[in-house]
């Protein structure tokens, strides 16, 4: 099961999309 890996590499991507303020996985996170 490599959820957790997934999950680890989604919030990193996350963290820097966010910060470029980019719509792409966060952006519901974002808008909340």
């Amino acid at each position: 099961m490599t959820g957790n890996l997934t999950e680890t590499t989604e919030t990193a991507r996350r963290g820097s999309e966010r910060e470029h303020g980019s719509d792409h996985n966060g952006g519901s996170m974002e808008v909340s």
